[in-house]
């Protein structure tokens, strides 16, 4: 495993998998993701941000054998954001998936998505399956930023800042400057590539109950999230109009 990068190819996919933390959680998800890819048959690989994990986290990702799991280190926690933004920039395939390594997201749908990419920019594991966990706390939170964000898009917006998505590298690479360090990346996003005339699907998914403790900090992420939704829009704004969200 190394975080040095293969030469990019013309066709296959790349995971993003961010992980702090995570040692109750990863191994079973990188092995999740080896045997999903292994059966999809196409080109892949797997690249683990180690977000500056303090606990077993490192020692865990080590045992999954696979030649495709790459490691990417930060010696410090840098943020969700950044670790995905590394990820993109390291990423040798042109379709993306991102996820979390809590055991929060129903893995198996990944082929589901990756067949959206046909037709969409970006195709957005939805929150509204029968089966979705979100802590209380968070709900009216996500509820506001969620309407702010519909509002200006002037689109329906089933899940604003889902983590388990799939995307076109092409259509995200452009966005750069304005992506966020810490958690409102997924938002960032969304918001702009909407805004872009980006086409963007959404398909319904379940959401379990994390494994360990939230990274999440309601006020001040909160905070930082309307800022960069603000500024997603400002950006998306600026590039051409054309067709906007469909619903798989």
């Amino acid at each position: 495993m190394t975080g040095t990068p293969a030469p990019y190819a013309a066709a296959g996919i790349s995971i993003l998998v961010p992980v702090s933390n995570e040692a109750l959680s990863v191994q079973q998800t990188l092995l999740q993701l080896v045997a999903i890819m292994r059966r999809l048959g196409q080109p892949y690989e797997i690249l683990v941000i180690d977000d500056g994990s303090t606990d077993a986290s490192r020692q865990v990702i080590a045992a999954v054998a696979d030649p495709a799991l790459r490691v990417i280190t930060h010696r410090r926690n840098q943020g969700y954001g950044a670790a995905l933004t590394h990820g993109l920039r390291q990423a040798r395939f042109p379709q993306l998936v991102i996820t979390d390594a809590d055991g929060t997201y129903p893995l198996e749908r990944i082929p589901e998505l990756l067949a959206g990419l046909d037709q969409h920019a970006m195709v957005i594991g939805a929150r509204t399956g029968r089966q979705v966990h979100t802590a209380a706390a968070r709900r009216l939170v996500k509820w506001g930023l969620h309407r702010l964000a519909e509002r200006i898009t002037g689109r329906a917006i089933p899940d604003l800042n889902s983590g388990l998505r799939a995307m076109r590298r092409a259509a995200i690479l452009p966005l750069e400057p304005i992506l966020p360090q810490r958690f409102s990346w997924t938002s960032t996003v969304t918001v702009a590539l909407l805004l872009g005339g980006q086409a963007v699907a959404f398909v319904p998914i379940d959401y379990h109950r994390r494994q360990g403790v939230s990274k999440v900090h309601p006020i001040r992420d909160t905070l930082r999230a309307l800022g960069c939704i603000l500024r997603a829009a400002a950006f998306g704004a600026a590039q051409r109009p054309g067709v906007g969200q469909d619903t798989v």
